[in-house]
């Protein structure tokens, strides 16, 4: 599915919710501190993600964190995850994820899961 996910990204652009940067970077850190990934591999991994067409979504308001703070705790989900979730909600968008507990959330919600 990560292939798969790629490509459609590459072909029809993606949306992601605000909190995406700060998790790509704070996984990028980690591996870096246990030296799976070299600073050069990080940079040009960074610099492939940021070629692709990805709208980052920053129309959240104080409202709208409120909201994801309800949709979090319905479905027993981090704030992050729920970003995604009411982020595909929202704009009636397939979910891409690989975790079990997100995508179960999204079915329940009626938001239909990416798949290659």
């Amino acid at each position: 599915m990560t292939r798969a996910c790629l490509v459609a990204t590459i072909e029809y652009g993606a949306y992601v919710p605000a909190p995406f940067w700060f998790e790509v970077l704070y996984s990028l850190n980690g591996l870096a501190a246990r030296s799976a990934l070299s600073q050069g591999q990080i940079a040009l991994f960074l610099s492939d993600v940021s070629d692709l067409d990805m709208t980052v979504d920053t129309t959240v308001d104080v409202f709208a964190m409120i909201d994801l703070q309800r949709i979090g705790q319905r479905s027993s989900l981090s704030i992050y995850d729920a970003a995604y979730l009411e982020l595909a909600l929202r704009l009636n968008l397939p979910l891409a994820t690989r975790d079990i507990g997100l995508a179960r959330s999204a079915e329940k919600a009626g938001v239909k899961l990416f798949s290659s």
